[in-house]
């Protein structure tokens, strides 16, 4: 297991699908820059493939944002980063994405959209703000407190352990059809 980076962020998403763009796009222009006013240090890891060109001129001219492209598996990622990011404003489903960061006990903000479908509740289990300024500040205030990231994290690999292990899901499905 990597050490935690108390200064990264993560976001993981495939850039074929219009509504990752459109996220990281949102985070960069209206989150990102207010993130950095605050704290300086921060880094932002974007992990996806098909990584328009638009982002590539944007990190090519700023050393704080490293994007990976493709990778065979995101988890290290999302280990090593303080905090999950996940700035959906548009699409459907369930985003397993946040499961997958829910598991491995990441603090995470998101959007309500980011949310949809996921059992859980705010400030608890995860952040959820909807506005430039509350992602900015809920970001920020979790890079500044590693207690509260850490016990966020903690709430959210028990609650997606709880209700999205495969051994629970069967389990809940087994009591319902039988």
């Amino acid at each position: 297991l990597d050490v935690v980076d108390p200064n990264a962020l993560v976001w993981v998403g495939g850039f074929h699908y219009y509504p990752n763009c459109e996220a990281v796009r949102y985070f960069l222009e209206e989150i990102y820059p207010r993130i950095k006013r605050e704290k300086a240090e921060t880094k932002f890891c974007i992990v996806g493939s098909r990584i328009p060109e638009w982002l590539r001129r944007l990190a090519a001219g700023d050393p704080s944002i490293v994007l990976t492209g493709y990778v065979d598996d995101p988890l290290p990622y999302i280990q090593r980063a303080a905090v999950f990011v996940a700035p959906i404003l548009s699409g459907g489903g369930t985003k397993l994405k946040l499961l997958e960061a829910m598991a491995v006990g990441k603090a995470i903000v998101s959007t309500s959209i980011g949310v949809e479908g996921i059992e859980g509740n705010d400030k608890e289990h995860f952040m959820v703000a909807d506005s430039p300024e509350a992602f900015s500040s809920r970001v920020v205030s979790l890079l500044n407190d590693h207690v509260f990231r850490e016990r966020l994290g903690a709430n959210a690999r028990k609650r997606a352990m709880e209700k999205y292990d495969w051994e629970a899901i069967c389990e809940a499905m087994s009591r319902t059809y039988l």
